[in-house]
């Protein structure tokens, strides 16, 4: 039997495989979720997802969306300064 937070993660990863499909399909419609970042070289986007930030590269070449973080909103701005050394 799944507890409750296990049931959470479960609905939280559905969220992000279907904002990462409507990424694919849109890549160039304008949402404030989805952000390009600046002065970064790796990621490239930002997705805001409640209290959740997702950070992914996406690769044309092999039409492959790559999520390489999801953190805490609280947690985003040491993440930015991590990357930007």
């Amino acid at each position: 039997m799944e507890s409750c937070q296990e049931k959470n993660e479960i609905i939280f990863a559905t969220k992000i495989i279907l904002y990462i499909e409507q990424i694919s399909r849109h890549r160039n419609s304008v949402r404030t979720e989805f952000k390009r970042l600046k002065g970064i070289q790796d990621p490239d986007y930002r997705l805001r997802l409640g209290d959740y930030r997702v950070f992914y590269n996406v690769d044309d070449t092999d039409k492959r969306v790559d999520v390489l973080r999801v953190l805490h909103k609280d947690q985003t701005r040491k993440y930015y300064k991590e990357m930007q050394k």
